[in-house]
């Protein structure tokens, strides 16, 4: 459906309907096992958690901001400023820079420090970055596009570092094994919404 919606005008388009109403009876389906199993795969019941809630919906957020940006910045330079594709890949490529660098800085970082600071912190980042990149124009220099970039994988590695984290429940051994499936299962959807980005993207 996600891949299709845009070619077949989403839900105008009765093959679309078919497909999304069947995704609604799956995700029913889905809740009332995941609920009632006694060893569920996705432990749904960890969301009452408040540190698992909140570290999962920060960390979904911050990987929706990322990969939008990752996906939609190197497509408008090419259509709207006329740049190459190698051009554009070398835009976004600062982005890992700090990333890498902040790796082993964040592993020493964490046990010392609240996890929700830091992650509010690299949140705030992020809403600096957006804020340079708000005013962008088709005048726009190749610096004031790359500035922003590099400076983004500053708030990038902060935020998912320290998301992750957060993301504990509780000491009992089966909340930490049964919050993997969660977690992979926001892996799975921020997969697709970077998928359904870069097909609806402005033409």
């Amino acid at each position: 459906m996600l891949d299709n919606g845009k070619d077949l005008d989403w839900f105008n388009s009765p093959v679309i309907v078919a497909l999304g109403v069947f995704a609604l009876v799956s995700f029913a389906f889905f809740l009332i096992w995941e609920l009632t199993e006694k060893n569920p795969v996705v432990d749904l019941q960890l969301f009452a958690g408040r540190n698992f809630l909140v570290g999962t919906v920060a960390i979904s957020v911050a990987y929706a901001v990322f990969f939008s940006n990752l996906v939609l910045l190197p497509q408008w330079m090419q259509e709207y400023l006329d740049s190459c594709s190698v051009d554009a890949g070398l835009t976004t490529a600062p982005l890992g820079i700090f990333a890498v660098m902040l790796a082993p800085v964040m592993g020493k970082l964490m046990p010392r420090s609240d996890a929700c600071v830091l992650a509010t912190l690299a949140f705030l980042g992020f809403a600096a970055v957006f804020f340079m990149r708000s005013h962008y124009t088709t005048g726009v220099e190749t610096y004031t596009l790359v500035v922003p970039t590099l400076l983004q994988g500053h708030s990038d590695r902060a935020v998912l570092r320290a998301a992750h984290g957060h993301h504990p429940v509780g000491p009992a051994a089966r909340e930490d094994s049964g919050g993997g499936g969660p977690f992979e299962l926001r892996a799975r959807v921020r997969a697709r919404g970077g998928h359904v980005a870069r097909h609806d993207r402005l033409e």
